[in-house]
């Protein structure tokens, strides 16, 4: 029942996704059906969570870091994320973003890695969903955001409507200064990649996230990005 043509692998597989994976030698025999599952699991109807648990599974195992013997290697999952749709997508780096919290050294082990090495590269993966996800993965990576974005920096595109992204840069956190007020010069390139050259979608908190900046790192203000930052929102 584990062979994806089989009349009843979707009910089987649904069961495997919907609790822990089994011990690495059990796992280890899965793993031929598991990185085919993608996209074979759009044919069995399955609701919204479920396949967030499906892709949160393949990317279990393909977790840079991982050296189990059922591991899924780089060129198997970006085949993997390339078949996901794009919720899926967005789970597995929502996925990414929960492993490194819980152990900071991951962000470096596992993050970097998924990013640099195994996140396929083609333009159409590039979009408003996915530059979101990579965003609300930023914003809780602590002290790693400076080097996260400059990894990051070919998976985000300009957010073509206007939206909120930057409300959580911009607030205080946890009794602490804001993510712009401690590292500046990075959510500065952050506003300047994710921002349109259209001012009619200029993102909310855009004025308070440069006051913000201005105010840590005054040099900046002369900055080519935020000089064009600012002539758009003068623009409105």
């Amino acid at each position: 029942m584990l062979k994806l043509e089989h009349k009843l692998a979707g009910p089987s597989w649904s069961g495997i996704c919907a609790n822990r994976l089994p011990l690495v030698k059990v796992s280890s025999v899965f793993k031929p059906f598991i990185v085919n599952l993608f996209p074979k699991v759009y044919e069995w109807d399955w609701e919204r969570a479920l396949l967030k648990l499906a892709a949160n599974k393949v990317i279990e195992l393909s977790l840079p870091d991982y050296k189990g013997i059922d591991r899924i290697e780089p060129n198997e999952a970006r085949d993997c994320i390339r078949n996901m749709k794009e919720n899926e997508r967005a789970a597995v780096i929502h996925y990414v973003g929960l492993v490194c919290q819980k152990d900071s050294a991951r962000w470096q082990t596992c993050a970097l890695p998924l990013v640099e090495v195994t996140w396929p590269r083609e333009r159409i993966f590039i979009t408003n969903i996915q530059t979101l996800a990579w965003v609300s993965l930023l914003e809780n990576s602590g002290e790693h955001l400076p080097y996260l974005i400059q990894s990051l920096e070919w998976c985000l595109a300009p957010l073509s409507t206007q939206n909120h992204w930057l409300y959580s840069f911009t607030r205080l956190r946890h009794n602490s200064k804001p993510i712009a007020s401690q590292y500046p010069e990075a959510i500065l390139q952050l506003c300047s990649l994710l921002t349109p050259n259209d001012p009619r979608y200029l993102p909310y908190n855009l004025k308070e996230a440069l006051e913000i900046i201005e105010q840590t790192q005054p040099e900046l203000s002369i900055d080519k990005r935020f000089i064009k930052l600012t002539k758009l929102l003068e623009a409105i």
